[in-house]
């Protein structure tokens, strides 16, 4: 079975005008159609023990050929946190960094994650950051979530492992 997909359906009807993005945009320089696809390869992590007191997300988002990271801390007003919150974390932030309606893939080893946006795994827990989630997600066109194996070699996802390991230890 194929990736389930969520959030709005839109047509890819040909001959839609081409728009310039403004230099600020996460996808400056690329050409497109009214939409475009991005990849967010995201990463959370917790520490030192988990649950622990700091958490931390990675991202790694690509559009065509342009390729942006950022991190940052998970749960900053929490005085503990999760691996699993700070996995959520990651996807609702880089959602939150497409700032045009598009095509997006995310990428993740958690299949928490996954597995509750693909699945239907219910949601017990995290029930905040679960609904911040879904408000990301109905802000594009279509939201992907695919599965990928933690530490297998996958760059982007392993870019996205440091990314997160950082911001958790060097703030």
């Amino acid at each position: 079975m194929g990736p389930v997909v969520r959030g709005r359906q839109m047509s890819r009807a040909p001959g839609r005008m081409y728009e310039r993005v403004p230099s600020w945009d996460l996808c400056a320089q690329i050409w497109y159609t009214n939409c475009m696809e991005v990849e967010a390869w995201v990463d959370g992590a917790c520490g030192p023990t988990n649950p622990g007191p700091n958490g931390a997300w990675g991202v790694v988002l690509v559009a065509g050929e342009i390729e942006k990271r950022s991190s940052g801390r998970a749960d900053p007003d929490r005085k503990e946190t999760t691996n699993q919150r700070a996995e959520i974390w990651a996807a609702i932030e880089a959602l939150r960094r497409v700032n045009r309606p598009c095509y997006v893939t995310v990428y993740s080893d958690s299949q928490y994650l996954i597995n509750t946006m693909t699945r239907g795994w219910k949601r017990k827990k995290n029930v905040d950051l679960w609904d911040e989630l879904d408000q990301q997600v109905a802000k594009h066109q279509v939201v992907v979530f695919k599965w990928v194996r933690g530490h297998n070699g996958s760059p982007r996802n392993e870019a996205a492992h440091l990314l997160a390991e950082g911001a958790l230890f060097h703030g």
